[in-house]
């Protein structure tokens, strides 16, 4: 099965605490560790003050990551301490053996912890305080209450804290007010993470929209938090789980036992202690009521089962590898991770669902490929529901349509060379998604020749992209253009009158501009234009690039921009931003007022009207002078 991070877990886990049970936790113990649970007694008489915790209390004082305040008394209902509550999330986190150590060091003066008033801290916190320093739950210097009850908004910033989170990435939220009734109520240093927290979706608020930032956390509510922690990180070192394939329950001497397959695939056998805890979807039961092909959690005591958590209804995920699509049928999901795959076979209930995309579809749509996730109940999967389709790609030159039910699309590795090899269409033609330059053109816009990449569902067509069209270059006079329709008409120097339609993002460039419109382009320029999906009927293609190579006579409007009376050259920028570099010819004439005034006579700024024939200026007028040539 897919496993989640571990940030996402906890923070999954936090959305269910805080929004209903309020956190997690479990408090010191200033006696033994382990051997509370029932596996060796359950000492804790006042239990039944919060029953529905007690198979949280019970499970987790096995695994020594909850304490009781004594060695019979647990105080469910007191509120959990800050320090206690640090302590537990470690413990749960893995860090029990660094928060032993951490203690002796700073027992025989090799370290000190790093906060005020340290010394009238309760000593068994200092190890996990210390701990929690290096991690960055708690800041060296700043105050810390490890006596102080722990309330919910506390829990909230523990828990960022513990996952990592730092000030710049709560910097965005600065100045952010939620909008409980109550806000005003959350002290100003914690609105940043709670909104961020919300914002995320890893905590809410109670049913009368109000968040009670201050409301204790209690012990049992901790313990619940601690169990649904543990439980979507993964299992401890101590814990196995999988799905039961045989359950014994000892004879003759022989202990009772039950047999899995694990969650990593290997088959395993464990003893069961004669008084191991037996939980069935939460229930207490026994284990001659466990069934085969449930799931479990098991808690191990040097090796033996000692704790015993079975959920009759549990997901798996995977890649169908294999299906009898028939009810009573049965289904193979390969599944694994890190590069490492394993396939397990689970029968098909006779009144399986499944569902794709929200509908409710029928069990022949599970195919091959398919990643799903499957709901198991008493070992059988009684829904399936596909996540995503085998997906696949193919390419190549496109050769045809072939039209008809159903429909198909023909490519081949090479264009012209035959061959072509067929792929089905997932929808109608006319419904395909067709891909060309980032827009859809419909299917109409492929054309012969054409490079394409073709998407597939389940080996079926469900968008062809028109990645490269071979194209051709003509060169010639533009007889007719029109903007608005995207068309061009030119006469071509070796292959007559031709059309094209313009491509919308046609290049459009001359001189120093790449930048230019279809509008500006003008009958008798000369242009070379390149054309992609070019027929030999010369009505078809597609026009990606125009090129004006030179403009036979034009009147040209703009500011002078550099003269050079010597070399008889002149610079001039037109309203469109277009810079016209052009020889002058002799005997131009260069007027202003009236009069002539030579091509020496010209400066930069002046405002000028050129006369071009030939790719030269005929003649130079001077409209208006610039500001810095100062009139004459």
């Amino acid at each position: 099965m897919r496993k989640v991070a571990a940030v996402l877990t906890i923070v999954a886990l936090l959305v269910l605490a805080l929004g209903g049970l309020g956190a997690a936790g479990g408090g010191p113990h200033h006696g033994a560790g382990h051997g509370q649970g029932k596996a060796g007694g359950f000492k804790f008489k006042d239990m039944d003050q919060a029953p529905w915790a007690y198979k949280n209390v019970l499970k987790w004082s096995l695994r020594g990551v909850i304490r009781g305040r004594s060695e019979e008394e647990f105080a469910p209902n007191s509120p959990v301490k800050q320090g206690e509550a640090i302590a537990m999330v470690l413990r749960a986190l893995g860090y029990e053996d660094e928060a032993v150590e951490a203690a002796e060091e700073i027992a025989e003066g090799l370290e000190g912890l790093p906060l005020p008033d340290s010394s009238l801290f309760p000593e068994w916190t200092v190890g996990y305080l210390a701990v929690a320093v290096d991690l960055g739950f708690l800041n060296p210097g700043e105050r810390f209450q490890p006596e102080k009850p722990a309330d919910r908004i506390w829990v909230t910033w523990l828990v960022s804290r513990a996952l990592g989170w730092d000030e710049e990435e709560l910097e965005e939220y600065e100045g952010a007010v939620p909008s409980f009734r109550d806000a005003a109520a959350v002290p100003p240093e914690f609105l940043a993470c709670l909104a961020y927290a919300l914002d995320q979706g890893l905590v809410v608020g109670m049913p009368d929209r109000t968040f009670q930032p201050n409301k204790p956390v209690t012990r049992a509510e901790m313990a619940a938090f601690i169990d649904r922690l543990s439980g979507e990180l993964g299992p401890g070192d101590d814990q196995v789980e999988g799905r039961i394939l045989e359950v014994s329950a000892g004879s003759g001497g022989q202990p009772a036992s039950i047999r899995l397959m694990t969650s990593d695939h290997r088959r395993l056998t464990l003893e069961v202690a004669d008084d191991a805890a037996v939980f069935i979807d939460d229930e207490e039961s026994g284990l001659e009521d466990v069934e085969e092909g449930s799931w479990a959690l098991v808690t191990l005591e040097e090796g033996i089962a000692v704790f015993i958590e079975v959920m009759t209804r549990y997901e798996v995920e995977g890649v169908v590898d294999a299906i009898d699509p028939v009810p009573g049928g049965s289904i193979t999901l390969a599944q694994g991770e890190d590069g490492e795959t394993a396939e397990e076979t689970y029968p098909l209930a006779e009144d399986v669902t499944v569902r794709f995309r929200g509908d409710e579809v029928s069990l022949d749509a599970v195919a091959v490929g398919d990643y799903v996730e499957a709901l198991l109940q008493g070992g059988a999967v009684v829904r399936i529901t596909i996540e995503e389709v085998a997906e696949g790609e193919a390419a190549g030159y496109f050769d045809r349509f072939a039209e008809g039910q159903p429909d198909l699309v023909y490519v081949t590795e090479e264009p012209g060379e035959g061959g072509a090899t067929s792929y089905p269409l997932a929808v109608d033609l006319e419904d395909l998604s067709v891909r060309y330059r980032g827009r859809e053109v419909g299917y109409e816009a492929v054309r012969a020749g054409d490079y394409l990449e073709l998407k597939l569902e389940r080996g079926a067509v469900v968008r062809i992209t028109v990645v490269e069209r071979e194209t051709s270059e003509f060169e010639g006079v533009v007889t007719a253009v029109d903007a608005d329709d995207r068309r061009i008409s030119i006469l071509a120097d070796d292959g007559g009158p031709l059309s094209f339609d313009v491509a919308p993002g046609c290049e459009v460039c001359y001189r120093n501009r790449s930048d230019l419109t279809l509008g500006q382009v003008r009958e008798r320029d000369r242009v070379e234009v390149r054309v992609e999906g070019f027929s030999d009927d010369g009505q078809a293609g597609l026009v990606v690039r125009i090129r004006i190579e030179a403009r036979e006579e034009a009147e040209i409007e703009g500011t002078l921009t550099a003269v050079d009376p010597l070399e008889r050259r002149l610079a001039i920028e037109d309203g469109d931003g277009v810079v016209w570099e052009l020889p002058v010819a002799d005997g131009a004439r260069v007027r202003y007022r009236g009069r002539d005034i030579g091509l020496a006579g010209l400066e930069v700024g002046d405002r000028v009207e050129v006369r071009v024939e030939g790719g030269e200026a005929v003649r130079v007028s001077v409209e208006e002078r610039g500001e810095e040539a100062g009139g004459p």
